[in-house]
């Protein structure tokens, strides 16, 4: 059998799991294999910031090659997942965005988005999303966001989080999320949201905020929380916010530093309250002195007397 006569199926099984160097080379072979590299090589795309030339912009030089070429030749109608570990600097804001939605918008069946902007780009990156024809039109398939580098101030992530939530398509969402309670949440969105895996990180507001976001999925099976240390809260209080979760719930994950436990803890303060009735919850990973509401220093001593064991999560 020649190679002409093998399907163009049978190759593209065969090229699916080359790496980027072998694609490349392979797309060197004849204008047939040129073609058939193009899916491949686009389904899913990492943009790291390049070392030469030193002011390049990653998301620029793709975005020259799919102008140049037809999108009958780059196929980013068929790109899956897209990695975007570029920023910009003082001199680029405004640019970074545009760029941003220009390539967005050639990609309609993107179901992964991850994004580390840089510290000048939040506004860019936040912009970009805001815009019409990227969300959710360009975004209407995607089933992950990950953004955990991605600090938006004067309540910008919290409108970010909403948007987010609102996409139906959505299941996994990791993202850091500021403190601004001048800022309500968009109500409009709550009812949409399918996600499963929610992650958030860095978060900077009280319990209040809390009990309204985790009211707005309905199947949510995994959430991690990881709070910053400089805040107060009543363990009390968050177990209220988590109560909406106890039907769907399978992994929760409560991420505090040990560190400042104590600080927050007061003697006086009532548990987070008992998770007996979450019957579909498989894993537990919580400090014991946030499950029990006991301080740092009391548990310690208890310990040394035998009371607890020296672990810090509980696990079922």
């Amino acid at each position: 059998m020649s190679l002409q006569a093998i399907p163009n199926e049978t190759l593209l099984n065969i090229l699916s799991v080359l790496s980027t160097p072998d694609l490349v080379n392979s797309s060197l072979v004849s204008q047939r294999f040129y073609n058939l590299v193009q899916i491949p090589l686009y389904r899913h795309l990492a943009l790291p910031h390049p070392a030469v030339p030193a002011r390049a912009s990653s998301l620029a030089l793709l975005l020259r090659t799919l102008f140049t070429h037809s999108t009958r030749e780059i196929p980013t109608r068929n790109t899956r997942s897209l990695f975007v570990y570029d920023g910009t600097d003082d001199d680029y804001p405004v640019p970074f965005g545009r760029r941003l939605i220009q390539l967005l918008s050639l990609m309609p069946r993107l179901e992964l988005f991850e994004i580390w902007p840089w510290a000048h780009s939040h506004q860019a990156l936040f912009d970009c999303l805001h815009t019409p024809s990227v969300m959710p039109v360009a975004l209407h398939n995607l089933r992950e966001f990950r953004s955990t580098n991605c600090e938006l101030g004067d309540g910008l992530s919290i409108h970010l989080l909403t948007r987010l939530m609102a996409l139906p398509s959505l299941r996994t969402l990791v993202i850091t999320v500021d403190d601004d309670t001048s800022v309500s949440l968009d109500t409009a969105y709550q009812f949409t949201s399918g996600i499963t895996t929610l992650e958030l990180v860095d978060c900077h507001f009280t319990h209040e905020w809390l009990a309204v976001i985790l009211k707005i999925p309905r199947s949510l099976s995994s959430f991690i929380y990881r709070q910053l240390p400089d805040f107060s809260f009543h363990l009390e209080e968050l177990g209220k916010a988590l109560q909406p979760l106890h039907g769907s719930l399978e992994h929760l994950d409560l991420d505090f530093t040990q560190l400042w436990l104590e600080d927050i803890i007061e003697d006086d303060d009532r548990p987070i309250g008992s998770f007996r009735d979450w019957h579909c919850l498989k894993s537990l990973d919580i400090p014991l002195e946030v499950l029990l509401g006991i301080p740092t220093c009391t548990l310690c001593f208890l310990q040394d007397y035998g009371h607890f064991g020296s672990g810090t999560t509980a696990t079922r």
